[in-house]
């Protein structure tokens, strides 16, 4: 039961501490806006028209609206109608993960996965030089069975998020990763009267 146990609250551990930050960049508009701060692409589209698209992509991963502007595509609109249900099948994942996790919660199996999860990131940091090859041609080609993940000067997407904006926030994610696992570790080993 041990090896089960100690698999099964790496797996929660390791999808908690990559998700919870990729919701933050994904719902909230302010990754999308400094990001803008760090390419030129948004520029091209000036200050008051970047943020209400943004504010637009932000409320409809959240079904809080639907991409109603012309600058969209139909490309565009398809391929992020294709994301949202990936995103929200993410947060049903997260929720099980969470309540599995406190269900299975021991300090030691949370201390060594916490470890274990902290050499990982540095491993996936070390293939981050490769991120722009393995984006485009592993993770779209394995996740979408068509081309409409592709950006062109067309799309809306081209200015508001390009390569960099993912590879940049992938490099956030692993650093908050890390952070976090690092701190999990550190409270796990420093308070074990307070925790089981």
């Amino acid at each position: 039961m041990r090896p089960l146990h100690a698999f099964l609250i790496f797996i929660c551990q390791l999808w908690l501490t990559f998700h919870i930050p990729t919701s933050v960049l994904i719902y909230s508009p302010i990754w999308y806006e400094t990001s803008c701060n760090f390419h030129e692409r948004c520029d091209t589209l000036g200050d008051e028209r970047a943020a209400a698209r943004i504010d637009e992509l932000v409320q409809y991963w959240r079904h809080q609206g639907e991409l109603e502007s012309i600058d969209w595509t139909k490309k565009e609109r398809f391929h992020l109608a294709e994301v949202r249900p990936l995103f929200d099948l993410a947060w049903l994942i997260s929720g099980i993960a969470a309540l599995l996790f406190l269900a299975l919660f021991k300090r030691t199996l949370v201390k060594m996965a916490s470890l274990a999860l902290m050499s990982m990131v540095c491993l996936f940091g070390l293939m981050m030089p490769f991120f722009p090859s393995l984006w485009r041609d592993w993770f779209h080609p394995v996740m979408f069975d068509n081309d409409a993940w592709q950006n062109t000067p067309f799309d809306m997407s081209y200015y508001l998020m390009p390569d960099q904006f993912f590879s940049t926030a992938v490099m956030l994610v692993l650093v908050t990763a890390f952070v976090t696992n690092a701190v999990v570790y550190l409270y796990c080993r420093m308070s074990p009267r307070l925790v089981a």
